[in-house]
């Protein structure tokens, strides 16, 4: 199966189209407004399930792959729910340093190339310091989002074998996280030079106002 492209072309936009966009996901955590930005989390949240849920998948094997449903496939709640996903993978990236955004795109690059990766086995671009740091604060997240759509009842799945703190999760979940988190960076790779320096500008932002005096 081939892998994703690196980049991605979008198509001219007129200023007419600008002002009548219909985002198609709604956002309740990353709320920066702007046509610019509807367009590309509508981009990201398909891309990103994809470029990382699915080849996640694929990697790990072991009856994982069989959870792969193609996104436009997927019924409309679970779609909501990939959405709220990806609002948390984008604030996990914003909570990112830029530097260390730039490290993390540029190892997703020497990953995306190797195809399906053996997770048992040294990956070339792996840096395990920032993969574990990013694996621990994506889970937490996740597992806080998890918890509130319980509560809202937009999930019902109580018994799913991540929702636990990441120090108590069993090793196939360590495993997901391991190979979520190269799936992450692979995201950062995919993503076009314009997509990219916009997410990078959410960095910026959110380092500035959190340097301690």
């Amino acid at each position: 199966m081939p892998e994703p492209s690196n980049e991605r072309t979008q198509a001219p936009v007129s200023a007419g189209e600008k002002t009548e966009y219909q985002p198609r996901f709604k956002r309740s955590r990353w709320t920066h407004a702007g046509t610019e930005i509807d367009r590309f989390f509508d981009r990201f949240v398909p891309s990103q399930y994809e470029d990382g849920f699915a080849w996640r998948c694929r990697v790990i094997g072991k009856g994982e792959e069989d959870r792969i449903v193609s996104f436009e496939e997927q019924p409309e709640k679970v779609q909501r729910i990939i959405a709220a996903n990806a609002e948390v993978l984008l604030e996990l990236y914003q909570e990112t340093s830029p530097t260390e955004l730039d490290i993390m795109r540029e190892a997703g690059k020497k990953i995306a190339v190797q195809g399906l990766i053996n997770p048992d086995m040294t990956v070339e671009g792996d840096i395990p310091s920032l993969r574990d740091g990013m694996s621990r604060h994506h889970h937490e997240k996740w597992l806080a989002q998890f918890q509130a759509d319980l509560a809202s009842g937009k999930r019902t799945d109580t018994e799913h074998r991540g929702a636990k703190p990441f120090d108590e999760l069993p090793p196939i979940e360590l495993t997901v996280m391991k190979v979520q988190t190269w799936g992450n960076w692979r995201i950062l790779a995919g993503l076009s030079d314009g997509e990219y320096e916009l997410l990078r500008s959410f960095s910026e932002k959110h380092e500035k106002l959190n340097v301690k005096p």
